[in-house]
């Protein structure tokens, strides 16, 4: 889950070494076949590296399925990372209407990138995308540690694919999610707590 507090504040410089002026959302395109795709090519695109955007993606993987509707419907923790409490009114505030699209949800973590979440930045340090995704777990969800063997796993299984073909099929991604398609799912398999 992506909780705790900070508001967010105006910023517009390049910052933590993430490419891009995020404060205030902007009309983008997304590359990619499926949600998972998209997100990876976002994260690359401005700034993570391949380990880096790894672990982020496990994570992703687990907390929505990459799906920025997915709701926790005992938390209400929302979209593709889960955000939670001040972080998600944040989101809701940053985005308006459009707060539940990828385009926003993406943007939106860029913002906090740069500015309340700076030390998940410590992600991009990683050469491992195991240890990527435990420090993105640690740093940016802090959902508490759970389902850490999955996050890493999945992002493992995501640096590998990525690594090779350049790529994140549906079918690929159907052999991560316990045989579920998690390019475009309704919240975590795994976290029931945080999707």
């Amino acid at each position: 889950c992506s909780s705790d507090t900070n508001s967010p504040s105006d910023i517009s410089e390049s910052t933590n070494g993430i490419v891009g002026d995020f404060s205030k959302p902007g009309a983008i395109v997304l590359k990619g076949s499926n949600n998972a795709e998209k997100v990876m090519n976002f994260l690359l695109d401005h700034g993570l590296t391949i380990p880096a955007a790894s672990g982020i993606m496990g994570n992703f993987s687990v907390e929505s399925e990459f799906s920025p509707t997915a709701l926790n419907k005992s938390s209400g923790a929302f979209g593709l990372a889960q955000w939670l409490g001040p972080r998600k009114i944040n989101l809701e505030k940053y985005g308006g209407v459009k707060h539940n699209t990828l385009e926003i949800q993406l943007q939106f973590l860029m913002y906090e990138l740069k500015t309340s979440e700076k030390a998940s930045m410590a992600v991009n340090d990683e050469t491992d995308p195991i240890q990527a995704a435990i420090t993105w777990e640690l740093k940016f969800e802090r959902s508490g540690q759970a389902a850490v063997s999955q996050r890493s796993s999945r992002a493992k299984k995501i640096f590998d694919e990525w690594t090779k073909n350049k790529a994140l099929s549906d079918s690929f991604l159907k052999t991560i999610g316990n045989g579920a398609v998690v390019s475009s799912g309704s919240g975590s398999l795994i976290n029931p707590d945080c999707a």
